[in-house]
């Protein structure tokens, strides 16, 4: 999530990224949560399990433009996907793009929610 200038937060789907047991974003500098964050870097991040229930990152992004970075995150979200890896190549290269950024998002807190608790 971010904040508009006009103040209204937005939702979006993020491709994200664990790397060094931090939770990495990807973004391009067009888009407007790219604008947003650099503006105001607060967001938060809900990730679900079907059967498990959901986790929300609060927190903060820190979004860099680093060549060294932007591979190592690319390349886990390569793996991640199951693609097959003759397209390994093909991929790396139509998302490398140009003003790809990429970032850890910086925890402030986690709320999490347990479905396995509930009682029918």
């Amino acid at each position: 999530t971010w904040v508009a200038a006009n103040g209204q937060s937005m939702g979006v789907w993020v491709s994200h990224a664990v790397i060094d047991g931090e939770v990495w974003l990807t973004t391009t500098g067009n888009r407007s949560k790219t604008r947003a964050w650099k503006r105001d870097p607060r967001t938060s991040v809900v990730f679900s399990h079907p059967t498990m229930g959901s986790v929300t990152i609060v927190g903060t992004i820190d979004l860099h433009d680093n060549a060294e970075e932007r591979t190592a995150f690319l390349t886990e979200l390569f793996n991640r996907g199951g693609q097959p890896e003759e397209l390994r190549e093909l991929w790396m290269k139509h998302m490398d793009s140009e003003g790809r950024l990429v970032g850890p998002v910086k925890v402030k807190k986690y709320i999490t929610f347990d479905q396995r608790k509930l009682v029918f």
